[in-house]
């Protein structure tokens, strides 16, 4: 049993291998898909390997922050007591800030890249075996997760954009949450991360997980501060590089640390929300 009752605070949990086979050599989508499916999450090394992708990416989401920031900074300005929520972007808390990229003319060619019908992406069989539909041949298969062919109409992106937390000691550490619903159904949803900057470090901060998480209710999990009560070794740190990327189902939870960068740093992390034809979106409401 992985997780104690929680009120009983006086147990012992017992703890599972760290998660990252997948950093130790090529993985096979059997063995991605099997990580991810104990685990809640699975991290792949050098998962986009071009350049040409990677460095206009960064570019174009960098310029796109700064003229998001600008506009919030007038906001401000204007009502010091806005809350920022918004379409384009929405505040989550000091300092965190989500930005939305999906109508950044810029990044049209990657959005059909990381697609199920552009399938560009190396990750795109193994988000296909997990949501199904299709197109991502055999959970089973030893192919690499570098196999690009898919084409699925039964799942697809439901969001894609940019959390952007700033230096100077104004992002701490989130609570611990789900981004998934209670009523989630498994394998309805996922994330993918991949980090702007060359590394996510203590100095720059990371998104922390609880290994195995999304196979109990959150609400369990989190009643009476239980998280406040397990091993630090309990939580998987979630430090991927430039060119990384980072899978996490819908359901795990987890939160991202604190950014201890100087001022006037970031910690861009682009992000994006796959999700199957019954799953419908909830965490991203605007005014």
């Amino acid at each position: 049993k992985l997780f104690c009752d929680p009120i009983v605070h006086e147990c012992e949990i017992p703890l599972k291998d760290h998660p990252t086979e997948s950093f130790k050599a090529q993985p096979t989508r059997k063995e991605l898909r099997l990580s991810y499916e104990e685990h809640g999450f699975v991290m792949i090394r050098n998962a986009v390997k071009e350049m040409v992708i990677l460095n206009p990416l960064k570019r174009t989401v960098l310029e796109h922050i700064s003229k998001v920031m600008k506009q919030i900074d007038t906001v401000k300005r204007i009502d010091p007591t806005n809350k920022i929520k918004f379409r384009e972007v929405m505040q989550r808390d000091e300092g965190r800030f989500d930005i939305d990229l999906s109508n950044v003319p810029e990044l049209e060619d990657f959005i059909e890249y990381v697609s199920p019908k552009g399938g560009g992406a190396s990750w795109i069989p193994l988000v296909s075996s997990i949501l199904g539909g299709g197109g991502g041949g055999d959970t089973n298969s030893d192919e690499s997760p570098s196999v690009s062919s898919s084409s699925s109409s039964q799942w697809g992106i439901n969001r894609i954009g940019v959390v952007l937390s700033t230096g100077g000691n104004k992002t701490k550490e989130q609570f611990w949450h789900a981004d998934g619903q209670s009523h989630l159904a498994a394998n309805q949803a996922l994330c993918c991360f991949l980090p702007l900057i060359d590394n996510l470090t203590e100095t720059t901060g990371y998104t922390s997980f609880w290994s195995g998480s999304h196979n109990f209710p959150q609400h369990d999990l989190l009643a009476f501060d239980v998280t406040s009560k397990m091993p630090r070794q309990t939580f998987v740190p979630g430090k991927i590089g430039f060119g990384d990327a980072l899978l996490y189902d819908y359901k795990v939870i987890h939160r991202g640390e604190a950014n201890r960068m100087k001022d006037g740093e970031i910690r861009p992390i682009l992000y994006i929300v796959y999700g199957n034809a019954d799953f419908k979106e909830e965490n991203f409401s605007c005014q």
